[in-house]
């Protein structure tokens, strides 16, 4: 029996938190942990519910986020309701500015 049989590379959303856990995050491993997509991301720092590690970088730099703010985030369920509502408000807002431009009545 051959034993050299290796398991397939694990995605990186497979592995354990503990073995991807860096001190800061990209976009997109802030909002997979804190449920979102990253283009909601910029919505929340706008709002000032969110806040990035990239203060007086340029403005289309990429935002890095502290790993262990993110983590306390995410198991907060009081902030995940406000980020939840603020999502809802300006995506509710979003759309009826461009329902508004299609149908003028």
């Amino acid at each position: 029996m051959n034993n050299s049989y290796k398991s397939p590379a694990r995605l990186p959303a497979e592995e354990p938190i503990r073995e991807r856990l860096t001190g800061r995050m990209m976009p997109d491993e802030a909002a997979r942990v804190l449920g979102c997509k990253p283009h909601d991301l910029p919505v929340l720092i706008r709002e000032g519910k969110l806040q990035h590690l990239s203060k007086g970088a340029p403005p289309n730099s990429v935002k890095y986020f502290a790993a262990p703010y993110i983590h306390r985030l995410a198991m907060d369920e009081k902030w995940l309701g406000v980020m939840t509502k603020t999502l809802n408000d300006h995506w509710t807002k979003h759309n009826q500015k461009r329902k508004d431009k299609r149908d003028p009545i």
